[in-house]
């Protein structure tokens, strides 16, 4: 049998001839009948299958590190993301787009994690072969019983070793395709920036306005105040007029009943009509003027009022924007949390795996000095 030689991108000098090794510990064992010298070939086996769960826990390792540089990177995008809510200029375009590249890179991190617990099965699939080996070291009739076991273990084994080979071929793609899509993102970000910035200035513009609109609204107000109080006056001319006219009314009746006798007088009370008209008519067009101009403030003013109406409105938008943004950074804050419990759980797990494997070399050291003893 030819012996296939397991190359791995994550770990070069990765490189066992494990099919070679599992042959000849198979005819060393038809050939040897007794019992010492099978868990001596055993025991050189288990540093054989230590070394191979070593560089498997080192891979593992790598691409712990390359998972914690995306978390970081995420961090980043998100302190980036908490910069633009401290400016409150955002813009919905832009918000949306970044909604999109947040989703992808959850995605594919909820990728890595389903990698990640496939070699986790792996592990467990490993420690359970360690298992098995005690037992045989425990009993060694059961040698030749499981050795077929053994090498329909030794191909499942082989096969999985391919699959995590081109799993790890796979995650390093799209790790370099997370990478690049990070570097994109910065980009977008800071054309973003350079955009937030111009409509920083816009905004000042429209503050700018909106203050001059209060200003204008203030002097609205003064003229308003004055405009009443010229009506007041008006009604009180209006009033003096009507005096006025009672007056020349009762005046013009004295003078009708004194006319006969009175030519003289006459004539100055006509001469009085007359400059009374001419009064009134002077009046009634101060009066038409006044209501020009009260028409003209009032039309000022409706429209001063739709524009306070509008920058209100845009002003409630761009609230309802922050709030929104501000939810979907909480939203990404508890998910890199629960993804670092998770790591963390991981990490510990792999520590207990090596206590475990670090005790069975130990029983498997003092098995070999007892059998030393022995012979």
């Amino acid at each position: 049998m030819k012996s296939p030689q397991l190359s791995s991108p994550l770990d070069k000098s990765l490189n066992i001839n494990f099919t070679d090794r599992v042959n000849s510990l198979t005819n060393q064992l038809e050939s040897l009948s007794k019992t010492n010298s099978s868990v001596q070939q055993i025991f050189h086996i288990v540093p054989i299958i230590h070394r191979f769960l070593q560089k498997s826990l080192q891979s593992h390792q790598k691409l712990s590190d390359e998972y914690h540089d995306l978390t970081n990177t995420i961090q980043q995008t998100i302190s980036i993301c908490t910069q633009y809510i401290h400016d409150r200029y955002d813009h919905e375009n832009e918000l949306l787009f970044l909604k999109n590249k947040i989703s992808q890179i959850i995605g594919q991190i909820g990728y890595t994690q389903y990698c990640l617990e496939q070699y986790w099965t792996m592990i467990y699939s490993l420690e359970q072969e360690i298992e098995r080996l005690q037992i045989l070291l425990s009993n060694p009739q059961l040698l030749q019983i499981n050795r077929h076991k053994f090498e329909t273990l030794q191909e499942t084994q082989k096969i999985k070793l391919d699959r995590f080979i081109k799993e790890n071929e796979n995650i390093k793609l799209l790790i370099n395709k997370r990478k690049d899509s990070i570097q994109t993102t910065q980009n977008q970000i800071e054309i973003d920036i350079k955009e937030l910035q111009k409509l920083k200035s816009i905004l000042y513009n429209n503050e700018v306005e909106q203050k001059h609109v209060q200003n204008h609204w203030v002097q609205i107000e003064k003229q308003t105040s004055h405009l009443q109080t010229t009506a007041e006056k008006t009604k009180n001319m209006e009033n003096e007029y009507q005096n006025r006219m009672k007056t020349t009314k009762m005046q013009y009746n004295q003078v009708g009943k004194q006319l006969s006798s009175l030519s003289e007088t006459y004539d100055q009370t006509n001469k009085k009509l007359i400059a009374i008209q001419t009064n009134e008519t002077n009046i009634k067009q101060e009066i038409d003027n006044v209501k020009k101009e009260i028409t003209t403030e009032q039309t000022c003013i409706l429209t001063y009022r739709d524009q306070i109406q509008n920058l209100r409105h845009h002003t409630h938008k761009l609230e309802l924007e922050k709030r929104h943004t501000y939810q979907l950074i909480k939203f990404e804050e508890h998910t890199n949390s629960i993804l670092e419990r998770k790591q963390v759980l991981h990490k510990h797990n792999q520590l207990k795996l090596q206590d475990r494997v670090k005790n069975l070399l130990r029983q498997l050291t003092d098995i070999n000095k007892r059998n030393q003893i022995n012979q």
